[in-house]
This record gives structure tokens, C-alpha cells and sequence, in this order.
């Protein structure tokens, strides 16, 4: 008996462990790409200007600069977010075909584009691009991904979980 319920539990503790890797690690399928919001010599930019996506891929824009910035569509399009110094950030996704001009309020010389490409529509995939693991929550810089950290720290709980089964069983079984 003592050994179907070890059996239910290692079976239990794996599949929750399984279903939580499996649930935060779908942020790594969407692609995203990031850009550096920059100063060199008095003047800020948009690192890369210009930003080439599919539709449902993100763009993350990250302030590596010690003033507040703003991503602003030009004209009447999707974009609109405020920006803190030093490490603030604005993403948005894109679900339509385009080219998306946008520039910052507070310095109008700062201006990029991102072109929207179609999606596949569910013909042969496609090879993903190269910084498609790098999710929103995450860097460049050596930090995990934060769905990784997720995945393993709900893998470390189970683990716990069933270790901890385990030693109470083992007790219950000795007196």
C-alpha cells in the first residue's frame, strides 16, 4: 500500500511539476524584440530605429538612459507609453500588418519605425528569430528568463513536496 501511494504521489508531484514548466514557458514561444532607449553625447535614440516583427510578436522598449522618455505613435496609431529613467520599460504587441512610425514627446528628435510583417497563417514554420528567448522580464545582460526561473522554482516546490511525503511516511512507518 505504503508503495501505490509513493507511486501516486512521485506521479502527481511530476505532472504539476511538468504542467507549471509547461505554463510559464509559453512566453518564450512569442517573439519579442527589445529596444534600447539611449544617450551618447547629449542626444537620445531608439536603438534599433527601425524594428521588423511578425503580427503577435512584441516589442519591448527599455530606457537605458537617465531621463524619462515616451513611445508615441504618430498620428492616430496603437502606441502610447511613458517610460521612467533607468531601467522603465513599455511593450506592446503587434496583431496587425503595418508600418508603425513613433517618436517621444519629450524629445521629438527621438523617432523610430516598426514594420509589422504578416503572419505564416499556420503554413511551414518558419526559423524563429535569434533573440526569440529573450522574453519581456528578462536581459541580455545574463540574467534567467523569467519563465525559466518560474518553471524551476515550481519544480523545486514539488520536489519539496514530495520529499517531505516521503520523510512523514518513513516516521509513520517506524513507530
Amino acid at each position: 500500500m505504503l508503495k501505490v501511494q509513493r507511486s501516486r504521489a512521485l506521479v502527481a508531484t511530476t505532472f504539476v511539476a511538468i504542467a507549471a514548466l509547461a505554463l510559464t514557458g509559453s512566453a518564450v514561444l512569442a517573439a519579442s524584440k527589445t529596444v534600447e532607449i539611449n544617450e551618447e553625447n547629449g542626444q537620445y535614440s531608439f536603438q534599433p530605429g527601425m524594428t521588423t516583427v511578425t503580427a503577435g510578436d512584441s516589442v519591448m522598449w527599455q530606457n537605458a538612459s537617465d531621463a524619462p522618455h515616451t513611445v508615441t505613435s504618430d498620428g492616430a496609431g496603437p502606441l502610447g507609453g511613458d517610460i521612467a529613467a533607468d531601467s522603465g520599460s513599455y511593450s506592446f504587441t503587434f496583431e496587425t500588418a503595418g508600418s508603425y512610425a513613433y517618436h517621444c514627446n519629450i524629445h521629438p528628435a527621438m523617432q523610430g519605425t516598426v514594420v509589422v510583417e504578416a503572419g505564416t497563417g499556420g503554413g511551414e514554420p518558419t526559423q524563429p528569430p535569434t533573440d526569440m528567448f529573450v522574453p519581456t522580464g528578462s536581459s541580455r545582460d545574463g540574467e534567467a528568463p523569467l519563465p525559466l526561473l518560474l518553471g524551476l522554482s515550481a519544480y523545486a516546490l514539488a520536489m519539496f513536496v514530495l520529499a517531505t511525503r516521503r520523510l512523514t511516511s518513513a516516521r509513520m512507518g517506524r513507530r
